[in-house]
């Protein structure tokens, strides 16, 4: 079974927070009420690789950025402990777990979906732990990042908010979305893409608004998200997480 459990990443002062994260975790505590919440800042996550996947430390030790670690570390946590990732940037309408293959992955499909050849986003993800699909991900972005693929990062430059498009495109395939093309297994899982979770559509339960807070500019509008409201407190700093012992 996929634990009740929800897992955040992100930095544990919350006073820097954009506006939207407020909004969009206090959208994620109301739908899913009866789920515990477990918070996963920068230290929790070195200790957890540290501790739990040592055969990746030097991979981990060598990204440049703090964007890749925030990827790699979903399919880790997920492998562990199980239950759903979710973005800080995620927007529920509804609790979907009823809607969760329990012995598969779930993945949701991204922006420029297609109900036969589905992107996939690594915004939100699903699964009962020590599924080996995650364990086969991780060694995938291994093999990528030590091969021809990573050594391009290189020459990209210490500034990566100044990186050119085929740059930004680099951290899609060694860590991102695009990564989860690169198993055909991916295909095999459950992916939430089509009718009501159409991207598009203003009905989909989760909404990915896409912040952006490594990249240039928010890829989705917010004026789409229902009940949003950029300026709002929503009282959610005041929440409190579980910081999971590794």
């Amino acid at each position: 079974m996929i634990p009740k459990v929800i897992h955040n990443t992100g930095p544990a002062d919350r006073s820097i927070w954009p506006s939207e994260w407020h909004v969009c975790f206090s959208s994620q505590k109301k739908h899913f009420s009866d789920f515990e919440f477990v918070f996963w800042d920068d230290e929790k996550m070195e200790e957890l690789v540290e501790t739990k996947f040592p055969w990746f430390k030097k991979v981990w030790d060598q990204y440049p950025h703090q964007i890749f670690k925030a990827d790699m570390i979903r399919p880790m946590i997920l492998y562990l402990y199980g239950g759903l990732y979710l973005d800080l940037d995620m927007y529920c309408e509804k609790n979907v777990y009823s809607d969760l293959d329990q012995e598969k992955i779930n993945l949701l499909g991204s922006w420029e979906t297609s109900c036969k050849h589905p992107p996939y986003t690594n915004a939100f993800m699903a699964s009962a732990p020590k599924n080996k699909y995650w364990i086969k991900l991780i060694q995938t972005a291994m093999r990528n990042w030590n091969g021809s693929l990573g050594r391009k990062v290189s020459h990209c430059g210490k500034d990566y908010k100044s990186w050119p498009r085929p740059c930004l495109n680099l951290v899609l395939q060694l860590t991102g979305p695009t990564l989860l093309s690169d198993l055909p297994e991916t295909e095999e899982q459950n992916i939430l893409n089509c009718g009501e979770y159409e991207v598009e559509s203003k009905d989909n339960p989760l909404k990915h608004i896409c912040t952006g807070s490594w990249y240039r500019k928010p890829k989705y509008n917010t004026k789409n998200i229902n009940h949003m409201n950029r300026n709002t407190n929503e009282n959610s700093h005041h929440q409190r997480y579980t910081f999971r012992d590794s």
